[in-house]
């Protein structure tokens, strides 16, 4: 079904999946984020992206058909919903930006400043999916990350 979230509570995460039907983490949306295939909305096209709670969650949804209802009832609606998707789709470009560059140790920095409350509630394996590398690298990257902090504390 087709429409727009609102997550009032917990956390969860996009997936993407190729061609080979191997899965990876695309974004986590945390409570106060809207969510929504957005091309979908627009295309009315089928989803693209899997959504997946990753904790606990209560979500508010809005189906199409009801959004385009509200379209006609108030005429300020669509274009505020369209500002939204617009600051939306800017952030996660913004995100899968810093993602493409750097080091894997930068992204993993990166992630704990920026996302410290996701990084606390949601699996290993989902970071490192996020963070487009290996569950053993990722413990390796922590396990390198936590030590040169303790060295710099020191």
């Amino acid at each position: 079904m087709s429409g727009i979230g609102f997550l009032c509570k917990g956390v969860m995460k996009e997936v993407i999946t190729d061609s080979e039907g191997n899965r990876s983490v695309y974004r986590f949306i945390t409570k106060g984020e809207f969510i929504a295939d957005y091309m979908g909305l627009v295309t009315q096209r089928r989803a693209t992206i899997g959504l997946y709670a990753s904790t606990r969650c209560k979500l508010l949804f809005i189906a199409r058909s009801d959004l385009e209802k509200l379209a006609k009832m108030i005429p300020q609606f669509e274009p505020a919903l369209m500002r939204v998707a617009t600051a939306q789709m800017d952030r996660h470009k913004q995100e899968q930006l810093y993602l493409r560059m750097g080091t894997p140790m930068a992204h993993y920095h990166h992630f704990i400043t920026h996302f410290s409350s996701i990084a606390r509630k949601v699996s290993s394996s989902d970071i490192s999916s996020y963070l487009n590398v290996t569950p053993s690298s990722l413990s390796r990257i922590k396990r390198n990350y936590f030590n040169a902090l303790r060295s710099n504390a020191t």
